[in-house]
């Protein structure tokens, strides 16, 4: 167990996928309860055009140069460029199964 958690989190934290839509485009992936998903889609854009779905182990990969020493800010990467999932990620994105509406959860 890594020490560096908070005792408090919750059991159903999860990561989440989403997506607009009506035109799949990414919105983002969150780490939340599902309870807590509308607040977190809401502060980027309209929760209710937005739909998601659970992700399983897998993850997201900064593009660039991987640095294993010292980071040098004069030299500003791109972490974010050429950026990729992992595969199990990218086939739960392409998947149009499983895709559940963000809703308001009371």
């Amino acid at each position: 167990m890594n020490e560096n958690l908070p005792d408090d989190l919750p059991d159903d934290l999860a990561p989440w996928f989403v997506r607009v839509i009506h035109n799949k485009v990414s919105v983002g992936i969150f780490t939340c309860t599902e309870e807590d998903l509308w607040d977190l889609v809401d502060e980027v854009c309209e929760p209710d055009l937005c739909e998601y779905k659970r992700l399983p182990p897998g993850g997201f990969v900064f593009g660039g140069e991987v640095v294993l020493h010292e980071w040098d800010p004069e030299t500003k990467p791109e972490h974010m460029h050429d950026c990729w999932l992992t595969d199990d990620w990218g086939t739960v994105y392409n998947d149009e199964g499983g895709w559940e509406p963000v809703s308001v959860p009371w």
